[in-house]
């Protein structure tokens, strides 16, 4: 994977092929890919908020949207402040664990291939949704450039929100992996309350399960101490391969650790 955005042709296959007296036809292969968000696009105003500057996107890509993956932590730790890499393991040792995981395709120096999608669903990662609807189809499908803001504000009426500059404020809303699991917790009509706000529901240890909140990670916390909940956010650009319609993702991009808000009972 390159750092900029286009086409990688593989030259080395001609070159096998020539070698071989082209006993097989043979050509100039093309690998399409994706380019990775800078990480220097992602700005923090302030720890509950977050901008990730999107840049406009090239025709020769095989792009179709933006995605954003996350995964919940439970613990007993509460920081106010933006939350740095030193006080990852300090939340939770998993959190910790994951970042230092994904940190290395993060680093655009590194210039490191992976399979995106399989490395966030190997460590149960699961993309962001909206209750408003689609995400794709509202938010994040423009190969224009814009700006994502995210706002994870304690506002005691309003959960954690997304919006791009300019447009409407949309409700985010975790995710069921298709259907794989049945999170909690409810609403009183018995539907999924998906909204990024801790519950004892959301952070209860006999919850973390596979089928039921897969994408939280528990924490041994002693008995009657506070439990809150945390969540690590990171974008990637997601496309298709025309030619072998195999799905293709760019770098991931760390957007960052946000606390989720209380639950707010009047």
């Amino acid at each position: 994977m390159t750092p900029q955005g286009g086409i990688r042709r593989n030259t080395g296959a001609a070159t096998l092929c020539a070698a071989m007296l082209c006993i097989t036809a043979c050509g100039i292969e093309d690998y399409p890919y994706l380019a990775q968000i800078p990480p220097s696009n992602v700005n923090r105003p302030s720890h509950t908020t977050a901008t990730v500057a999107i840049n406009t996107r090239s025709d020769t890509e095989p792009f179709l949207n933006y995605a954003i993956f996350y995964r919940i932590y439970i613990s007993d730790i509460l920081l106010t402040s933006t939350i740095g890499e030193s006080e990852l393991s300090f939340i939770n040792a998993t959190l910790n664990s994951d970042y230092l995981a994904i940190k290395p395709y993060t680093d655009p120096a590194n210039n490191l291939t992976t399979n995106t999608g399989s490395l966030f669903s190997g460590r149960n990662h699961f993309e962001i949704g909206i209750t408003e609807g689609d995400i794709n189809d509202l938010l994040l499908n423009s190969k224009n450039s814009f700006t994502l803001q995210l706002d994870f504000s304690d506002t005691l009426t309003q959960a954690p929100r997304i919006f791009r500059a300019g447009g409407g404020e949309l409700t985010l809303k975790r995710s069921t992996g298709s259907g794989g699991f049945n999170p909690r917790p409810l609403y009183d009509d018995g539907t999924f309350d998906g909204r990024f706000i801790n519950t004892p529901e959301l952070n209860a240890s006999a919850n973390t399960t596979s089928t039921i909140n897969r994408d939280v990670v528990d924490k041994n916390i002693t008995g009657g101490m506070p439990r809150y909940t945390y969540a690590a956010l990171y974008i990637c650009a997601v496309g298709v391969n025309d030619t072998t319609l195999v799905p293709l993702y760019s770098a991931p991009t760390y957007i960052g650790t946000f606390l989720l808000p209380q639950k707010f009972d009047p």
